[in-house]
């Protein structure tokens, strides 16, 4: 709903900056998060365990990372990516092989890929898995130094995606054996051996079985998309035998996890799939792949493409499921991708297209590499160092180049008031008196946004914020906004619970000058205490104000004592002993234990708090730059506390909950035990573990050191 005259979003130059405020929100008090699994309610995603409000998957592919596919990958001299491995390690060993694999992920995939991501407005990736990535081919595991099996990468994604709050589907793109053959499920050959062969079939039960025990209880997973495009005669759709194994996987699933959905694919089209009432199987999601191949600058033939597989899904409505398009493509013409993306919206689907990066694949990619020949190295005949040179060669902002066609109709199928995304995963209460960034609304109406804000705000359209905690009591509110001044003059009402709720006050929006000029505009409004969701409802007509980020504030001056600063030098200190949180022999290997001991000013003693956003907080070494750590992401009472390379995980994150008197449990955030000085212990060594939180030996205070 933008006019002509409004500026719907300020300057891109100020992106970054924003971001890294929004990173930086604070959250004292109590907060351990909601349980926050999304379920399926009948044809309808929904967060809070299947009870709140609909959550739709929209995003992208993370196609060509794990599973090479010559025909969009980098990849000469072999046919597939078993091939590849097999001649990387013929030539190199299985050591310059995997060397030269992780060379080419961790240029491929970086922190800054899911920041172009979320700024595009994507809910969710798709993460293709090849298993050989995690399992040797004859079943046994990968394994990090610590003996745990490596799904590291994995790991980070999900790290990664929680971070720019999208979700991630989990595929396995690539079984043991093949299951179906094409090069995209990383083995070529007849229609895979997955069929009739008991021991992949075993290494792939096993295999998602360990997948779902580790994330079993992380939120962020959206999902487990148990074959992707299986069949016995490919591309043929599933048989009865592809549906049986599914049921094995769905079984082998929910004996380790019985809170995620579990996706089955149709593959083409509804034919090939049977009512989940017909084994007994409960919150699934039914996944699907369109591709209107021969009509690619067709665009009526596209358009009766999309209608076609929208009137199909009518005849199917009794299964009761929702409805994820996986993959497409939709070729060579804008108008169709903008059909398309409008009519999936418009029906309620969830979608991934397929795919984010490719080497020169036009419309196939919503980024292709700028000297794409260049990069591919022949893995049969070049040397180590030229294959690791090309495979480092591609960093998206170095060496790839947008498809600003299809950013554009991405972006605004994912932002605009079609959108329907929901970008902020319910984590928990938000902290009031904390900045919040306007792009980090829980839903909306009507408005556009990126991650630098939120514009095209008319009458009648709002902003939800939930859970937030105003405490004992806020009594104004502060907005960083823009307006024009033929604009200004019109209102924003602030108002609790729903768009109509109780009005606590009401921001006449002045002229700031421009639509990219903010100023910060206080409001007084009725004194407010508690924990409500927020809304802020436009009044007055068109172009009522950009907004930057919104606080609230009491007047009288509360505050948490004792809250730390993020970015700043602390020493920890026990409330039980008041000896400090201690790197064991002043290590700075990962693996090293924390202990209590008496501060005496050393590196080892003193951590760096950083706040992760939404509540959450890391604690950095001084010494060594790891983090805090719970062994072995356990939840169990006792688990040690360690460092380790920090990698954003849960059981690096912990919510700092206001004790009084300075003093705050720690609380992990996979968890839900505290940082506890063991056995509430007062000598110097004592360990330092995760425990039930109650006692002193859970309360910790922040002592500002240099």
């Amino acid at each position: 709903m933008s006019t002509s005259s409004q500026q719907p979003l300020r300057a891109a130059s100020r992106a970054a900056a924003c971001l890294l405020a929004a990173l930086a929100l604070q959250l004292p008090g109590s907060v351990w998060a909601h349980s926050n699994f999304l379920k399926v309610d009948g044809r309808v995603v929904r967060n809070q365990n299947g009870t709140g409000d609909p959550v739709y998957l929209r995003g992208v592919n993370l196609g060509g990372w794990q599973v090479h596919e010559s025909w969009m990958s980098p990849l000469v001299g072999a046919s597939d990516d078993y091939t590849m491995r097999r001649t990387l390690s013929q030539r190199f060993g299985d050591a310059g092989r995997d060397a030269l694999i992780n060379a080419y992920q961790d240029s491929w995939l970086q922190e800054k890929d899911f920041r172009i991501l979320s700024n595009l407005g994507m809910s969710a990736v798709r993460l293709p898995i090849y298993y050989l990535n995690h399992m040797n081919e004859d079943g046994t595991w990968k394994r990090d130094s610590s003996g745990r099996i490596d799904f590291r990468r994995i790991e980070w994604v999900v790290a990664m995606a929680k971070k720019y709050r999208m979700y991630v589907i989990l595929d396995l793109h690539g079984a043991p054996g093949s299951q179906n053959g094409a090069d995209h499920s990383g083995r070529i050959g007849g229609s895979g051996a997955l069929w009739n062969n008991s021991t992949y079939q075993a290494q792939t039960l096993t295999f998602w079985r360990e997948l779902a025990t580790r994330f079993r209880d992380e939120s962020t997973v959206a999902g487990y998309d148990v074959l992707n495009e299986p069949s016995l005669n490919y591309p043929s759709p599933a048989t009865r035998p592809v549906l049986d194994m599914y049921d094995h996987i769905y079984r082998e699933l929910r004996a380790a996890d019985p809170n995620h959905i579990v996706i089955m694919e149709g593959i083409w089209d509804w034919t090939a799939i049977t009512r989940p009432s017909d084994y007994g199987w409960t919150n699934v999601i039914y996944e699907f792949h369109y591709y209107n191949w021969n009509n690619e600058s067709n665009y009526q033939a596209q358009v009766d493409f999309v209608e076609s597989k929208v009137n199909q899904e009518k005849q199917y409505l009794a299964y009761n499921v929702p409805h994820y398009v996986g993959e497409f493509m939709l070729f060579n013409l804008q108008s169709s991708w903008e059909y398309a993306l409008r009519r999936y919206n418009e029906v309620g689907w969830h979608w991934t297209s397929w795919t984010y990066k490719g080497t020169n694949v036009g419309n196939w990619a919503l980024y292709n590499h700028s000297n794409a020949d260049s990069a591919k190295p022949n893995v049969a005949t070049d040397s180590y160092a030229t294959i690791e040179a090309r495979w480092r060669s591609w960093d998206t902002e170095l060496n790839m180049v947008p498809n600003s066609m299809l950013n554009a109709v991405f972006k605004a199928a994912l932002t605009g008031s079609n959108s329907l995304i929901r970008p902020l995963p319910y984590e928990g209460r938000w902290n009031a008196a904390s900045k919040l960034e306007a792009e980090h609304f829980y839903s909306q109406s009507g408005v556009s946004f990126d991650s630098t804000g939120v514009g095209s705000l008319d009458a009648g359209d709002w902003l939800r914020y939930i859970d937030l905690d105003f405490g004992a009591g806020m009594d104004r509110i502060r907005l960083n906004l823009a307006v024009d001044a033929a604009y200004a003059g019109k209102t924003i009402e602030v108002r609790l619970d729903s768009p109509t709720g109780a009005q606590v006050g009401t921001v006449t929006v002045p002229s700031t000058g421009g639509w990219t000029t903010f100023h910060e505009v206080v409001t007084p409004i009725q004194r407010t205490s508690g924990v409500h969701n927020l809304y802020l409802v436009a009044r007055g007509g068109n172009g009522v104000a950009n907004i930057d980020w919104l606080q609230f504030e009491d007047s009288t001056g509360g505050v948490v004592p004792g809250l730390p600063v993020s970015g700043q030098r602390y020493a920890l200190m026990a409330k039980n002993s008041n000896r400090s949180l201690d790197v064991r022999d002043v290590s700075t290997s990962d693996g090293a234990l924390l202990q209590q001991w008496s501060y005496g000013g050393g590196a080892n003693q003193k951590w760096i708090a950083t706040s992760s956003g939404n509540g959450l907080w890391q604690l950095r070494s001084v010494l060594s730059n790891k983090c805090a750590d719970v062994a072995g992401v356990s939840t169990a009472n006792g688990a040690a506390m360690q460092q380790w390379t920090c990698t954003g995980g849960a059981n690096q994150q912990f919510r700092l909950e206001d004790q009084g008197g300075g003093y705050f449990y720690m609380r992990a955030s996979h968890s839900n035990r505290c940082l506890a000085v063991a056995g509430a212990s007062t000598l110097d060594g004592a360990a330092v573990q995760q425990w039930d939180c109650g006692g002193d030996n859970t309360r910790w205070r922040f002592d500002p050191v240099q």
